[in-house]
């Protein structure tokens, strides 16, 4: 039978484990800024109302789509490279492709407003102009994910917390600020994102920046910055394609929506999923970051990552569970009581959205495996055929006549689905890579 003490031991282990520390002050610090947002949520909610957000989050789904590319994700490959020097080359290639890729998109801009201005004016309720903020954001973005990856494999995770609270509280404070002193418009909406990633990257990349800038142009003439570019070409090729579709198709509905009927309810779908992923972020940010720096440091000593996959994930699981089964009761009371009347219908979108962000929650070091195993031409296939899964579901039920409601309560099945398959392919992915530690017998 097994000793009594092994019990002991091994909640020990996963209280006082170094992975379990560093996730706890992680989340912690993260977690406050999300608080302060939180807190504000309901000031700017009524400040701005559905419509403005509806026009704002054209936008930011237009800046989400770039920023997952601003580095063609080599952001990474920081992490997981084998010392620091190569590290901080990898540090100097990302910013470079960052401002590439800013110049290429800010040219394709110009280029659809010369020839479809009407259009996007029709689209965006004439706030065209707006577009030509996704670029800059999603250039800040690149920077952020670039020095967010240093501090991870530093294991500086304070300092990564500490700029996400700066961060948290720049963005609600300026918007509230705008709406009283020049009035509510979606471009402070922008705008304030704007300042707030200013803000994180000046926390983050203090005495760090001047050394990645100081040696760019450097760098581009010589043979490490593209002997590197070459060994972590998986990121470019499968990772980045991979994540643009996942974040396209994530958007999906922010498009469409507006497309197929109005502002205002992407406004009131926007509000929804951003309210349920707020509180999830600082976990999944964490646990995300966390579990890539340890799995891969258990890959480069060839040690196994089985344990530390089921325990995240159940550990996930456990933590969630309650609190999304209250938020499927509760949410549309809530947002009409903290939001106003006019909110009401959000809750609504909040309730049915609920099980695709829990289930995506869970996922979490399922979707992480396959960065540390190198398997990212087999996530891109997945992510591809969940493009296409969400697309069909969202034109389906619109042909369909259905309204809007129904549209993305399709939608949020199609995504928690897709979750549940993924986490029992992780496993199998981890389980044939690892050796599985067998219980002490005693």
């Amino acid at each position: 039978m097994m000793r009594h003490g092994v019990g002991l031991d091994v909640k020990r282990e996963i209280i006082y484990s170094s992975f379990v520390k560093n996730v706890a002050e992680l989340t912690g610090t993260t977690a406050f800024g999300q608080i302060i947002t939180l807190l504000m949520v309901p000031i700017v909610a009524r400040l701005y109302g559905p419509e403005n957000f509806g026009v704002a989050a054209s936008i930011l789904a237009l800046v989400n789509i770039f920023s997952v590319i601003s580095t063609l994700r080599y952001h990474h490959a920081v992490v997981i490279s084998k010392n620091s020097s190569e590290a901080e080359v990898i540090m100097r290639l990302g910013l470079m492709i960052a401002v590439g890729l800013m110049l290429i998109e800010l040219a394709i801009l110009l280029l659809a407003n010369r020839y479809y201005s009407e259009q996007l004016n029709i689209w965006l309720s004439e706030q065209w102009a707006l577009l030509f903020w996704a670029p800059v954001l999603a250039f800040f973005t690149g920077a952020i994910q670039l020095l967010n990856a240093w501090r991870t494999r530093e294991k500086e995770y304070r300092i990564v917390g500490k700029a996400a609270i700066a961060r948290s509280a720049m963005v609600p404070g300026s918007r509230i600020v705008f709406a009283h002193t020049m009035g509510a418009a979606p471009c402070w909406l922008i705008i304030s994102i704007g300042l707030g990633l200013i803000v994180e990257i000046i926390m983050l990349g203090v005495g760090k920046i001047y050394k990645i800038f100081r040696f760019v142009g450097h760098d581009f003439f010589r043979g490490p910055i593209w002997r590197l570019a070459k060994k972590y070409k998986d990121f470019p090729f499968y990772s980045a394609p991979e994540a643009m579709i996942n974040n396209f198709s994530n958007q999906l509905p922010i498009f469409m929506l507006g497309i197929m009927y109005s502002p205002e309810i992407v406004g009131l779908y926007f509000l929804a999923i951003r309210l349920i992923k707020m509180p999830v972020y600082a976990l999944n940010k964490a646990v995300r970051q966390v579990f890539l720096q340890k799995t891969a440091e258990l890959r480069n000593r060839e040690a196994t990552v089985y344990s530390p996959f089921i325990k995240s994930t159940l550990g996930l699981l456990l933590l969630g569970v309650i609190p999304f089964i209250l938020l499927m009761f509760l949410a549309e009371p809530l947002f009409e009581l903290l939001m106003g009347e006019e909110w009401r219908e959000s809750g609504r979108y909040a309730v049915i959205l609920a099980p695709w962000i829990f289930a995506g929650l869970v996922s979490v070091p399922a979707q992480t495996t396959f960065v540390v195993f190198r398997k990212q031409a087999r996530w891109l296939i997945y992510k591809v055929g969940l493009f296409l899964a969400r697309a069909g579901s969202l034109l389906l039920g619109y042909m369909c006549g259905m309204d809007s409601f129904t549209v993305v309560a399709i939608f949020s099945g199609v995504n928690t689905v897709y979750n549940v398959v993924i986490i029992f392919i992780a496993f199998n992915i981890v389980k044939q890579n690892s050796v599985v530690p067998r219980p002490v017998i005693g």
